[in-house]
């Protein structure tokens, strides 16, 4: 799941650098470029999150009574 949702994100990303460029309106400024940035890293965070999770599936740990109920 977060390995799709960080593919969505890169393309999102792409657009948005491709679309926006650099915009100025009024007071306010928009960088395509910049946000693209921000987008591939918080894609790159989910990846990293993914392989996190890959790396520990199937551990765990279990208590174990040695002492017999003492």
């Amino acid at each position: 799941m977060k390995r799709a949702a960080a593919q969505a994100i890169d393309s999102q990303a792409t657009n948005e650098a491709l679309a926006l460029k650099v915009l100025k309106d009024h007071q306010v400024t928009t960088d395509g470029a910049k946000l693209a940035d921000a987008m591939r890293r918080h894609a790159a965070a989910l990846r990293e999150q993914a392989r996190d999770d890959e790396d520990n599936a199937g551990f765990y740990v279990d208590v174990v009574d040695v002492l017999g109920g003492w």
